[in-house]
């Protein structure tokens, strides 16, 4: 799945507001990280002050295999996945001129290194009305300590297929 989206005020309106915002991160965004705390950018998350951002590009990809038929009524699968992407703040944002926010900011020369990588293995029990999943992760490219320098794993539950 391939998801990109631009939030872009119009009129006298300087910001997006905050339901209308992305976000990124959590069991059904790009694993590795917990709800809303990835990005803007690279700023770190106890830095950022403005929440979400007004651009969002993400990948998600996800490989699924049986391994256990009808046990417990439900058929186990063995997931590995991969999920990419972040948020940015966008050229109109209300605190554009502030240079504190700049590694927050949409840069088209410089936002392929702003992109956070997650990838993990997983547990899927698929009941036929329901699946749930159990996801661990290891965050290959985390923003605030670079590539594959973070060794710990990320747990996430979530209920229904990530996407």
């Amino acid at each position: 799945r391939l998801y990109g989206g631009i939030a872009h005020p119009y009129g006298n309106s300087t910001t997006i507001p905050l339901n209308r915002r992305f976000f990124a991160g959590g069991s059904n965004d790009i694993r590795g990280w917990g709800p809303f705390q990835l990005g803007p950018g690279t700023i770190r998350s106890e830095d950022v002050r403005i929440n979400g951002g007004e651009i969002k590009l993400a990948a998600f990809t996800e490989a699924r295999q049986i391994f256990i038929r009808d046990l417990i009524g439900a058929n186990w699968h063995a997931a590995w996945y991969v999920d990419a992407g972040n948020i940015w703040y966008g050229p109109k944002n209300d605190a554009a001129d502030d240079s504190e926010l700049e590694d927050g900011r949409f840069k088209f020369n410089d936002f392929y290194n702003q992109i956070a990588v997650g990838s993990g293995l997983g547990l899927r029990l698929d009941w036929q009305y329901i699946v749930a999943r159990f996801d661990f992760t290891f965050r290959a490219h985390d923003l605030e300590v670079g590539w594959f320098n973070n060794k710990k794993l990320y747990f996430s539950f979530g209920i229904g297929h990530s996407f």
